[in-house]
């Protein structure tokens, strides 16, 4: 399986107050962009991670620079090197 870079706003991990535009960046190893959900659950922050993200289903993933579906993320493999991006989709007004 490849190993790839996935990368999470630092806000979502340190809380609202996180005043850097900073990303969480960790290595994974996984076959397919479905399966990063499941890898969360093992990294110390993964519980927080997915709370954040999965809430309401408000957040989009970016693989290697180019938007991605993230209602059908199964149909991207991964390849060494790849980096996956996910980020809240915020609405305001």
């Amino acid at each position: 399986m490849p190993r790839v870079k996935l990368k999470i706003p630092a806000w979502l991990i340190q809380g609202v107050k996180f005043q850097l535009a900073a990303f969480y960046e960790t290595y994974i190893t996984v076959a397919e962009l479905g399966s990063i959900i499941e890898e969360l659950h093992s990294l110390p922050q993964g519980r927080r991670i997915l709370q954040s993200l999965l809430k309401d289903k408000t957040f989009g993933i970016i693989l290697n620079g180019v938007y991605v579906n993230p209602e059908d993320p199964s149909e991207n493999q991964l390849k060494e090197g790849d980096e996956v991006t996910f980020i809240p989709l915020l609405d305001g007004g």
